[in-house]
């Protein structure tokens, strides 16, 4: 059983990560379409290229 739970886990740890980033991402694009926001993204743009 346990080593079943060793095999499993970092599998199960992939597909968390995965749904988190494809979340974020989605929630991410959502905000990026709102103009209020453009000027937020352009700081994180401008903080990037330097």
């Amino acid at each position: 059983m346990r080593a079943l739970l060793l095999l499993l886990t970092p599998q199960l740890i992939g597909h968390v990560k995965r749904r988190i980033e494809r979340l974020v991402f989605t929630w991410g694009e959502k905000m990026l379409k709102r103009p209020k926001l453009k000027e937020l993204t352009d700081l994180q743009a401008n903080i990037k290229a330097r």
